[in-house]
Order: structure tokens, then C-alpha cells, then sequence
């Protein structure tokens, strides 16, 4: 895989608590900070997709009134607890 160098800036707390994580996981700041970069990337694209999917979705009138949400929410949570 390419890869690229990235510099970024930090606050003193987050830079200590890297240099942690790394201490005790036994890897090397930039391996730390790659993972949290690449897992945020990662969540923040997905969530981004999802919201896209969802606008997409009101854009094609595929809604449920307030009523129906929370119908919808509560079946959800009753097969949560189901299981």
C-alpha cells in the first residue's frame, strides 16, 4: 500500500496520551497515530455515506411521519430486548 507523510498538530494532553497508548501497546507514535487517523477517517466516511443514503432517500419521498418513527424505534428496542 503508499503511503503518505502527515504532520498534524496536537494539544499537549492528546500528544501525552499517544505517547501512552504507544508505551503500552508496544508501537511507535506514528503507528498509533496512523491507526486513530485511519479509524476516524473510516467512521466519519461511513457516517458521511449514511447521511448522503438518507437525504437520497427523503429526495425520492421515503419518509414516515413522527408517529411511525417512534413505532418503528420501539419494535426495534422490543427485539433488542427479545434476545
Amino acid at each position: 500500500m503508499r503511503q503518505a507523510v502527515l504532520t498534524a498538530r496536537v494539544d499537549a494532553e492528546t500528544s501525552e496520551k499517544l505517547d501512552e497508548i504507544a508505551a503500552l501497546t508496544g508501537r511507535s507514535r506514528s503507528w498509533v497515530a496512523a491507526a486513530a487517523v485511519k479509524a476516524y477517517v473510516d467512521s466519519e466516511a461511513a457516517l458521511l455515506r449514511d447521511v448522503q443514503e438518507a437525504l437520497a432517500a427523503v429526495g425520492r419521498g421515503e419518509t414516515v411521519d413522527a408517529a411511525e418513527a417512534d413505532r418503528q424505534i420501539d419494535q426495534m428496542l422490543r427485539d433488542l430486548r427479545a434476545r
